[in-house]
């Protein structure tokens, strides 16, 4: 009977104690599950857990600040749904091959669609684990999106900073290149005009001097373009025919395209007066068109289409944007049949930083060059619009104020003064060949002139008669001095104002500046034509007379 009593009040004991036991663990696990659902339920990062077949059985509340759904929202659905087409084949890859492997971490990025149907870039972690029975994926899903695009705008920042070091270094040589090449084509083509000028107007060899003077013009012109491709912008603006700059960028363009492409072109036969930066607005249209021949790169053919016209009465561009709906603009279409851009590419296409295609391939582009477009369009008086379609090409319309049609947009052409043909000029020009021609040329229009190729002697030679010249043209670019040199040299000595004449293989901008500007009456760029040459020494000389 005591017996019986002892083993009863024990096994109570123990009982007692097992239960109490039970009771902590249960408490401990309660806590523990506790803190581990305030973890999830308040982390940063989206926390999920999907069954054997993606679907979520468990998401957490951080999904509705990233994505903008609603836990209960998710739940059961298939976690694929979400994820971005291009990525949809790697996640399930991925998750597939995770089920085959549990207990074991697979990590990569991947793009999510939120509710209102913008991305997100996503890192995710996750494993396969073995729960009652059945395998679940448990993973970690963190937004990277803001910090992934600081990065890659800082990669399009340097790209762009290293794209203006190429293009201030192209500027440079393409200036030194210039000089040179410009003179070598001053002889060629004032000797040409020297030729065709000593023969007979029915002689069979003018057309081959006409040939020889036209090759001249054409290389003189495309070195033209590439100085002003190479120069910085200076934002100085004048009158200009937006026919011929338009004209000439397609010029240059044209040599770049690769014979896959066929570019079509329709100008407007009107004079269309702008007031504009050359330089910004070739740099403009270079960069529109170029972008137009990049989209068709990798085509076995595509189509760049520019057109030029002015604006129509009922266009539907004056609906659309009010600023159109007065007065006359000019109509600039750029168009290619290239692979076009998705709508949201096409909405981003102005942003600073923002490249339409720099995100497709590595190198792709500098990430300033349509922003950049649409400031200077805007900076113009001007809109800008784009339009795209994926697979089918890309239309860009450009519309700028038109001035007031005037007969010519320079007045650099001045009326010949009559009685000014026997001037005598001191031509200075370090180029045995170019001097030559010169004086030939100078000649041949009904001048005096004395030669010299050293800066030095040729101010010896005007310091002792300097009554004896009317003129001075002077190369800029000469050993021991500049022709900015001998015109400051000379100027104490022009009692009677004798006009300086400055030819150089730079351009205008490159060589004048400041004080510079008031010692030389007229500049004339290498290579010159005879024309040009005569209207500079006569309008020098008719200013020197008033």
């Amino acid at each position: 009977m005591v017996v019986a009593v002892a083993v009863a009040l024990l096994s109570a004991a123990l009982v007692a104690r097992l239960l109490r036991e039970r009771q902590r663990a249960t408490q401990a696990l309660e806590h523990s599950e506790t803190l581990f659902r305030s973890l999830v339920e308040n982390a940063i990062d989206i926390v999920a857990v999907l069954d054997h077949a993606g679907r979520f059985l468990y998401v957490s509340p951080s999904v509705e600040r990233v994505l903008g759904y609603r836990p209960e929202q998710l739940k059961g659905r298939v976690s694929l749904d979400l994820v971005a087409e291009a990525d949809k084949p790697m996640v399930a890859a991925t998750f597939a091959a995770g089920l085959k492997q549990p207990g074991v971490s697979h990590s990569g990025t991947c793009t999510m669609i939120d509710h209102d149907g913008k991305p997100h870039i996503l890192e995710t972690r996750g494993a396969a684990v073995l729960f009652g029975g059945t395998i679940q994926t448990v993973l970690s899903l963190r937004d990277i999106t803001a910090e992934r695009r600081a990065t890659e705008d800082q990669q399009r920042l340097q790209a762009q900073l290293v794209h203006a070091q190429k293009l201030e270094a192209f500027g440079t040589l393409a200036s030194g290149i210039a000089h040179d090449f410009n003179n070598l084509l001053t002889p060629i083509l004032g000797g040409a005009e020297l030729g065709r000028g000593m023969l007979p107007a029915n002689s069979p060899v003018r057309e081959l001097f006409e040939r020889i003077e036209d090759g001249a013009r054409r290389a003189r012109a495309l070195v033209q373009r590439m100085v002003l491709l190479g120069k910085s912008s200076s934002d100085e603006r004048k009158l200009l025919d937006l026919s011929e700059l338009v004209r000439d960028a397609i010029e240059l363009l044209r040599a770049s395209l690769p014979r896959t492409i066929k570019l079509t072109s329709t100008l407007c036969e009107d004079k269309l007066v702008v007031m504009a930066d050359d330089v910004q607005l070739q740099q403009a249209l270079l960069n529109l068109t170029t972008n137009a021949a990049h989209a068709m790169r990798k085509m076995p053919a595509g189509e760049l289409t520019v057109r030029l016209t002015t604006l129509g009465p009922l266009s539907p561009a004056r609906r659309k944007h009010p600023i159109l709906r007065s007065g006359d603009w000019a109509h600039i279409e750029i168009s290619d049949t290239g692979e076009g851009m998705d709508e949201d590419t096409a909405r981003r296409a102005f942003e600073p930083f923002f490249s339409t295609h720099a995100a497709r391939e590595v190198g792709g582009g500098a990430g300033l060059g349509l922003s950049v477009v649409h400031g200077v369009v805007n900076g113009h008086g001007g809109v800008i619009d784009l339009s795209s379609t994926p697979a089918r090409g890309t239309r860009v319309d450009v519309y700028l104020p038109l001035q007031q049609q005037v007969s010519r947009v320079s007045s650099d052409e001045a009326p010949k003064a009559e009685g000014e043909t026997k001037a005598r000029i001191l031509l200075v020009d370090d180029e045995p060949a170019v001097a030559s021609v010169c004086r030939e040329l100078l000649k041949m229009l009904g001048y005096e002139v004395d030669v010299s190729t050293d800066p030095r002697e040729a101010l010896e030679r005007f310091a002792a008669a300097p009554d004896r010249f009317d003129l001075v043209v002077t190369d800029h670019s000469m050993p021991h001095l500049t022709g900015l040199q001998l015109a400051e040299a000379l100027a104490p000595m022009r009692a009677a104002r004798v006009p300086i004449v400055l030819t150089t293989g730079f351009a205008q901008d490159d060589v004048l500046s400041g004080t510079s500007r008031a010692l030389i009456a007229e500049v004339v760029p290498k290579p010159y034509a005879i024309e040009e040459l005569e209207s500079a020494i006569v309008r020098a000389l008719s200013a020197r007379v008033n």
